[in-house]
Formats: structure tokens, C-alpha cells, sequence
């Protein structure tokens, strides 16, 4: 596709939209806000745009989320602490390619329907988390490309 633009804020607002894939396209700016008012949301992707700024905190709170992509975008800031327990049905979460940071939230082990973990290609720094070996049917993790082992500068 060759969307571009800013992704309409008044998406939010279509209250029986199950899925929303804007995948592959030249679209900008932040994520909005409103996204996360989608209470029926199952699957979100965004994946492969332009997109910047932080991912919002209220998608984080689409407790019926269950796959989130988002990767290769210009996306910064870090995961909430609580993502693992805001997100617990989430079965893909991929956010690789990104400028993302901090450390990777312990939360993720309430996340017990978790395959695809996917943060590669960020700024994520300190200690792989002793969680992935509780989540029982998680396939794949992919961490590469960035700061683990290391300390925050």
C-alpha cells in the first residue's frame, strides 16, 4: 500500500473494530491515544511505516489485544513495567526495529499466552529476564541487536 498521513485519531472511536492492519505504508507521526478505546481490538498492526514518538499507554490496557506489531517503525520510549499483566492474552508482541529502550519488563510472565516475542533491533539494555522459561507455549524469542548484558550510559 502507499498510505500516507498520520493514522486518523477517529479510528478510536469505530467500537466493533476487531483488527487493524495499516501494515506496510509511508504513515507518520505518533500512534493515537484513541487506539487504545477499542475494547473488542484483538489484533493491531502497524508494522513497517514511518510512525514515531512513544506507543501510548492506553494500548497497553487492551486487555483483549492479542497480537500488537509495530515493528520497524521510529517508535521510542520503553515498555510499562505492568505490560504482562495489562496485555495478559497477547500471544504475539513484536516490536522490533525500533529505538525503543530500557530494561524488558518481568510482567511478561503473566503473559501465559505469549508465542512470538519479537524486540530485536532496540535500544533494550540490562539482564535477559528469568521469565521466558515459564511460558509454556512461547515458539520464539527475539532479543538480537541490542544492549542486553549491558548497562544503561
Amino acid at each position: 500500500n502507499e498510505l500516507v498521513g498520520r493514522i486518523p485519531p477517529h479510528l478510536g472511536n469505530i467500537s466493533s473494530l476487531r483488527g487493524l492492519s495499516l501494515v506496510e505504508n509511508n504513515l507518520e507521526g505518533e500512534i493515537p491515544a484513541s487506539l487504545g478505546q477499542l475494547k473488542s481490538l484483538i489484533g493491531l498492526n502497524l508494522a513497517l511505516n514511518k510512525l514515531s514518538g512513544t506507543i501510548p499507554r492506553s494500548i497497553y490496557n487492551s486487555s483483549r489485544l492479542l497480537y500488537f506489531y509495530v515493528g520497524d517503525n521510529e517508535l521510542q520510549g520503553s515498555l510499562p513495567h505492568d505490560v504482562g499483566v495489562t496485555l495478559p492474552n497477547i500471544q504475539r508482541f513484536s516490536a522490533w526495529g525500533n529505538q525503543l529502550g530500557g530494561i524488558i519488563p518481568i510482567s511478561f510472565s503473566n503473559a501465559t499466552e505469549l508465542v512470538i516475542f519479537d524486540i530485536s533491533q532496540n535500544n533494550f539494555y540490562g539482564r535477559i529476564p528469568d521469565i521466558f522459561g515459564n511460558l509454556k507455549k512461547l515458539e520464539r524469542v527475539q532479543i538480537g541487536e541490542s544492549k542486553l548484558g549491558k548497562h544503561s550510559t
